[in-house]
Protein backbone atom coordinates (compact mmCIF):
# COMPACT_ATOMS: atom_id res chain seq x y z
CA UNK A 1 0.00 0.00 0.00
CA UNK A 2 2.63 2.53 0.85
CA UNK A 3 4.30 1.85 -2.42
CA UNK A 4 1.20 2.21 -4.18
CA UNK A 5 0.47 6.01 -2.55
CA UNK A 6 4.56 6.85 -3.70
CA UNK A 7 4.06 5.73 -7.18
CA UNK A 8 0.72 8.20 -7.32
CA UNK A 9 2.37 10.93 -5.80
CA UNK A 10 5.32 10.06 -7.90
CA UNK A 11 2.98 10.22 -10.98
CA UNK A 12 1.04 13.78 -9.88
CA UNK A 13 4.00 15.42 -9.39
CA UNK A 14 5.49 14.42 -12.38
CA UNK A 15 2.29 15.76 -14.38
CA UNK A 16 1.79 18.84 -12.82
CA UNK A 17 5.97 19.54 -13.30
CA UNK A 18 5.18 18.81 -17.31
CA UNK A 19 2.22 21.01 -16.76
CA UNK A 20 4.25 23.99 -15.91
CA UNK A 21 7.09 23.10 -18.00
CA UNK A 22 5.52 22.62 -21.05
CA UNK A 23 4.23 26.77 -21.51
CA UNK A 24 7.27 27.85 -19.86
CA UNK A 25 9.56 25.71 -22.65
CA UNK A 26 7.16 27.04 -25.57
CA UNK A 27 7.06 30.62 -24.44
CA UNK A 28 11.27 29.96 -24.60
CA UNK A 29 11.09 28.51 -27.88
CA UNK A 30 8.94 31.00 -29.43
CA UNK A 31 10.68 33.92 -28.05
CA UNK A 32 14.22 32.55 -29.17
CA UNK A 33 12.56 31.46 -32.94
CA UNK A 34 11.49 35.70 -32.68
CA UNK A 35 15.02 36.83 -31.90
CA UNK A 36 16.65 35.26 -34.36
CA UNK A 37 14.21 35.99 -36.94
CA UNK A 38 13.15 39.27 -36.27
CA UNK A 39 16.02 40.20 -33.81
CA UNK A 40 18.83 39.53 -35.80
CA UNK A 41 16.99 41.23 -39.11
CA UNK A 42 16.56 44.21 -37.07
CA UNK A 43 20.46 44.46 -36.20
CA UNK A 44 21.52 43.58 -40.15
CA UNK A 45 19.20 46.08 -41.48
CA UNK A 46 20.56 48.52 -38.94
CA UNK A 47 24.06 47.81 -39.88
CA UNK A 48 23.31 48.63 -43.93
CA UNK A 49 21.10 51.66 -43.39
CA UNK A 50 24.21 53.11 -41.11
CA UNK A 51 26.34 52.49 -43.95
CA UNK A 52 23.76 54.52 -45.88
CA UNK A 53 23.63 57.23 -43.40
CA UNK A 54 27.56 57.91 -42.95
CA UNK A 55 28.08 57.55 -46.77
CA UNK A 56 25.25 60.38 -47.18
CA UNK A 57 25.85 63.17 -44.47
CA UNK A 58 23.80 61.68 -41.75
CA UNK A 59 20.48 61.62 -43.96
CA UNK A 60 18.15 58.62 -43.40
CA UNK A 61 17.04 56.86 -46.39
CA UNK A 62 13.47 58.71 -47.89
CA UNK A 63 11.95 55.13 -48.63
CA UNK A 64 12.49 51.50 -49.71
CA UNK A 65 13.77 53.13 -53.21
CA UNK A 66 15.97 55.50 -52.04
CA UNK A 67 18.52 52.00 -50.85
CA UNK A 68 17.38 50.60 -53.88
CA UNK A 69 18.73 53.88 -56.12
CA UNK A 70 22.00 53.86 -54.13
CA UNK A 71 22.73 49.69 -54.59
CA UNK A 72 21.98 49.82 -50.67
CA UNK A 73 18.94 47.03 -50.90
CA UNK A 74 17.95 44.96 -54.30
CA UNK A 75 14.71 42.77 -54.92
CA UNK A 76 14.10 39.87 -56.66
CA UNK A 77 10.94 37.47 -57.66
CA UNK A 78 12.29 34.17 -57.49
CA UNK A 79 9.45 31.54 -57.78
CA UNK A 80 6.85 33.96 -57.00
CA UNK A 81 8.21 34.87 -53.74
CA UNK A 82 9.44 38.69 -53.08
CA UNK A 83 13.20 37.76 -52.25
CA UNK A 84 15.38 41.23 -50.55
CA UNK A 85 19.41 41.39 -50.71
CA UNK A 86 20.90 43.89 -48.47
CA UNK A 87 24.87 45.00 -49.10
CA UNK A 88 26.74 43.68 -46.30
CA UNK A 89 30.37 43.84 -48.43
CA UNK A 90 32.17 46.46 -50.55
CA UNK A 91 31.66 47.23 -54.10
CA UNK A 92 34.73 45.02 -55.10
CA UNK A 93 32.56 42.05 -54.32
CA UNK A 94 30.03 42.79 -56.89
CA UNK A 95 27.20 40.16 -56.36
CA UNK A 96 29.04 38.33 -53.24
CA UNK A 97 28.46 41.54 -51.53
CA UNK A 98 24.73 41.22 -50.87
CA UNK A 99 23.37 38.82 -48.50
CA UNK A 100 19.48 37.59 -48.54
CA UNK A 101 17.52 39.16 -45.97
CA UNK A 102 14.22 36.94 -45.08
CA UNK A 103 12.19 39.43 -43.59
CA UNK A 104 13.22 42.73 -44.45
CA UNK A 105 9.65 43.20 -45.71
CA UNK A 106 7.82 42.69 -42.13
CA UNK A 107 9.79 44.97 -40.84
CA UNK A 108 9.06 49.02 -40.42
CA UNK A 109 11.84 51.82 -40.95
CA UNK A 110 11.22 54.81 -40.36
CA UNK A 111 12.05 56.41 -43.71
CA UNK A 112 12.44 59.83 -44.40
CA UNK A 113 12.94 60.76 -40.24
CA UNK A 114 15.95 63.71 -39.66
CA UNK A 115 18.19 63.58 -36.95
CA UNK A 116 16.29 66.98 -35.80
CA UNK A 117 13.16 64.90 -35.00
CA UNK A 118 14.73 62.22 -32.63
CA UNK A 119 17.00 62.18 -29.71
CA UNK A 120 18.53 60.35 -27.43
CA UNK A 121 17.99 60.01 -23.71
CA UNK A 122 19.16 57.22 -21.33
CA UNK A 123 20.08 54.90 -23.96
CA UNK A 124 16.38 55.13 -25.77
CA UNK A 125 15.38 56.86 -28.33
CA UNK A 126 12.25 59.60 -28.12
CA UNK A 127 10.24 61.99 -30.56
CA UNK A 128 11.16 65.25 -29.73
CA UNK A 129 7.73 66.56 -30.74
CA UNK A 130 5.36 63.85 -28.85
CA UNK A 131 7.88 62.62 -26.11
CA UNK A 132 7.38 58.92 -26.93
CA UNK A 133 9.83 56.51 -27.32
CA UNK A 134 10.80 56.32 -30.83
CA UNK A 135 12.26 53.35 -33.07
CA UNK A 136 13.96 53.67 -36.05
CA UNK A 137 13.33 49.99 -37.00
CA UNK A 138 10.57 48.28 -35.94
CA UNK A 139 8.95 44.79 -36.22
CA UNK A 140 6.50 42.35 -35.40
CA UNK A 141 7.36 41.08 -32.31
CA UNK A 142 7.43 44.02 -29.70
CA UNK A 143 6.70 41.81 -26.53
CA UNK A 144 8.85 40.75 -23.96
CA UNK A 145 12.66 41.93 -24.83
CA UNK A 146 12.33 41.63 -28.60
CA UNK A 147 12.28 45.52 -28.35
CA UNK A 148 15.24 45.29 -26.84
CA UNK A 149 16.72 44.01 -30.84
CA UNK A 150 14.95 47.23 -32.28
CA UNK A 151 15.98 49.49 -29.83
CA UNK A 152 19.32 49.11 -29.76
CA UNK A 153 20.00 49.24 -33.69
CA UNK A 154 17.42 52.18 -33.42
CA UNK A 155 19.66 54.33 -31.37
CA UNK A 156 23.04 52.95 -33.66
CA UNK A 157 21.34 54.13 -36.37
CA UNK A 158 20.82 57.42 -34.46
CA UNK A 159 24.44 57.54 -33.51
CA UNK A 160 25.75 57.12 -37.09
CA UNK A 161 23.48 60.03 -38.18
CA UNK A 162 24.91 61.99 -35.86
CA UNK A 163 28.46 61.11 -37.19
CA UNK A 164 27.29 62.16 -40.95
CA UNK A 165 25.74 64.91 -39.48
CA UNK A 166 28.87 66.09 -37.30
CA UNK A 167 31.06 64.74 -40.46
CA UNK A 168 28.90 68.13 -42.46
CA UNK A 169 29.35 70.83 -39.81
CA UNK A 170 33.11 70.30 -39.89
CA UNK A 171 33.35 70.78 -43.54
CA UNK A 172 31.19 73.74 -43.35
CA UNK A 173 33.51 75.01 -40.55
CA UNK A 174 36.39 74.32 -42.63
CA UNK A 175 35.17 76.00 -45.36
CA UNK A 176 34.13 79.60 -43.79
CA UNK A 177 37.82 79.59 -42.94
Amino acid sequence: MKLSRKITIFIVLTLLTLIVLIPVTRHYYNWIDAASKYGLTAVSIGKVIGRYTEENDGAFPKSEQDLIDKNFLKKAITDGNLIYYLKHGSSDLGEKAYNECFHFGEMKISYGISIEQIELRKGMLYNKESGELFLLIDGPYTKDLMSQFYMRASVNLYESMLTGKTKILQAEKVTEK
